[in-house]
């Protein structure tokens, strides 16, 4: 068993007698096939990430979902992966709140609104927008995949992988992973392009996720690997 300080954090913050239970019992990670990989960037938009690095406390008062200055220490590597992908040709998606479909079944978690939401939330980040021919997946709940057509997409493009960045990993980011996982393709999280208001659900639902359903591996780690495009 490696020592605490050589695991990385979203690894070593669980008791080493829990991680000993997982590894026992098979539970280690799985690094995704190859094949073509396609950048899945889970809203990185100026309502989950705010207008400037502030503390979270702070950047709810902007934006009641902001992540606040965690969000912005994802961003540059976000970045990274961006010009990795588009380099290689690889397919690119970015998604965001779909507010029609939203209003017409219902808000996508149950936190209690906070006021009214400002105009600019559903805004790209500047260094994480679209480029020509990306497309933007919107959707109603917290997975890119329930009610959408991204399966079709990546399918048709011939993607067996998608590596996930963005936000929030115990959120949106966690419910795309597991129904990626559970549509056949493997998954590659970018471990520092991902981000939560808090850090306590970042560290354990990116152990849950390697544990369970992919590989969490940094985003330099992934920008090397990437397979034919």
């Amino acid at each position: 068993m490696p020592e605490h300080d050589d695991l990385p954090a979203w690894s070593s913050w669980l008791d080493p007698a829990d991680r000993r239970l997982y590894e026992l019992a098979g539970y280690r990670g799985a690094v995704a096939p190859g094949g073509r990989t396609a950048l899945l960037v889970i809203d990185v938009t100026r309502g989950f990430v705010g207008s400037r690095p502030q503390p979270v406390a702070d950047a709810v008062r902007e934006h009641s979902t902001s992540c606040g200055e965690r969000a912005w220490s994802a961003l540059p590597h976000i970045g990274l992966l961006l010009g990795a992908f588009r380099a290689a040709g690889a397919p690119v998606v970015f998604t965001r709140a779909d507010r029609r479909a939203q209003a017409a079944i219902g808000r996508a978690t149950t936190r209690e609104p906070a006021g009214e939401r400002h105009r600019d939330a559903d805004a790209f980040v500047d260094g994480a927008e679209p480029e020509a021919g990306e497309w933007v997946c919107e959707k109603a709940r917290a997975s890119a995949f329930y009610g959408t057509p991204l399966e079709a997409y990546l399918r048709s493009r011939g993607v067996e992988t998608v590596a996930v960045c963005g936000g929030t990993t115990s959120g949106c980011v966690r419910a795309s992973c597991v129904d990626a996982f559970s549509a056949g393709f493997g998954v590659l999280v970018a471990e520092d392009g991902c981000f939560d208001r808090a850090a306590q659900p970042h560290l354990a639902n990116l152990f849950d996720l390697h544990a369970k359903y992919g590989a969490v591996l940094s985003a330099q780690a992934i920008a090397e690997r990437l397979g034919p495009c």
